[in-house]
């Protein structure tokens, strides 16, 4: 990773994981290197569905969380994944207040879809399927 704060976030987020007991995988065929002016924004989003996947990972038996980052064409994308048996309605998912872990919480998704609705060249797309919640980050080049 080119990018130093991403590459910063993502050495935190492996040390979070490990402290939980949770297994991090990261995957990334190239080197990339994010050149956009909302980079900010995309550490946020990045930190935030790293978070949530591990706070999820801890509660299940694989206690596993992949990552990968993937450059072609124009286009990056950000894969985060980890089982979640416990996630049964997708569309309720990124709402305000929706959350698996208990009260006070779910917020984390719907800012993620507030700062997406934002820009202009952030995508995101969420599955579940297989008990396996996958989540990936689209970021188009800017022109």
């Amino acid at each position: 990773m080119k990018n130093e704060p991403i590459r910063g976030l993502v050495i935190q987020k492996f040390l979070a994981a490990k402290q939980a007991d949770v297994t991090l995988k990261f995957e990334m065929t190239e080197p990339i290197e994010l050149a956009t002016a909302n980079l900010l924004t995309i550490i946020r989003i990045i930190g935030i569905l790293l978070d949530n996947a591990i706070e999820q990972a801890v509660r299940e038996t694989d206690k596993l969380v992949s990552c990968a980052f993937l450059q072609s064409e124009g286009l990056i994308e950000i894969t985060i994944e980890n089982t979640a048996s416990q996630v049964k309605d997708i569309q309720a998912f990124s709402e305000l207040g929706y959350s698996t872990k208990g009260a006070g919480r779910g917020t984390g998704l719907a800012n993620v879809q507030d700062l997406i609705a934002k820009q202009t060249n952030l995508f995101l797309e969420t599955q579940i399927e297989n008990r396996k919640l996958r989540q990936t980050l689209m970021i188009t080049e800017e022109t």
